[in-house]
């Protein structure tokens, strides 16, 4: 999969960004292959954000650090992602910046598919129940 080899040989970066895996909110499995799915999930920050988690061999646990890895063709366009470990064998690719995060939500959103290319690798994923999902508000973190 070279996917997977792009994604191992690119440097290591560092975050306060996190995901749960109990915190997925709505997922989609790729028509390619289905244990890549599209994702909603809360972040560590308390917001909602669209990622694609994927399995790796590389990954043995949950990490806070992230890999740069190369840019991703979503419907048509470039945007910038980074990847975390998110358990065993299992990683996150997420959009970096706040308007890769905005556009890969409005595709979800304004889509009935949204398709991601990555070198070779070629993935769509259905669109249905993302707005109503994405909607949904966030359980509060929050408190005294």
């Amino acid at each position: 999969m070279k996917l997977l080899k792009l994604i191992c040989i690119t440097a290591l970066m560092f975050t306060s960004f996190s995901a749960n895996a109990t915190d997925i909110a709505w997922k989609q499995a790729s028509s390619e292959f289905y244990q890549i799915e599209a994702i909603v999930f809360t972040t560590g920050a308390n917001t909602k954000s669209v990622g694609v988690t994927y399995p790796d061999d590389v990954c043995r646990d949950f990490s806070n650090e992230y890999l740069r890895v190369p840019s991703v063709i979503v419907n048509g366009n470039e945007v910038r992602f980074r990847r975390q470990c998110i358990g065993y064998q299992k990683a996150l690719m997420f959009a970096v910046s706040q308007a890769g995060k905005n556009y890969m939500v409005n595709e979800f959103r304004s889509k009935n598919t949204v398709t991601m290319i990555q070198g070779g690798d070629k993935f769509t994923f259905s669109a249905k129940g993302f707005s109503k999902s994405f909607s949904k508000p966030t359980a509060s973190m929050g408190g005294l």
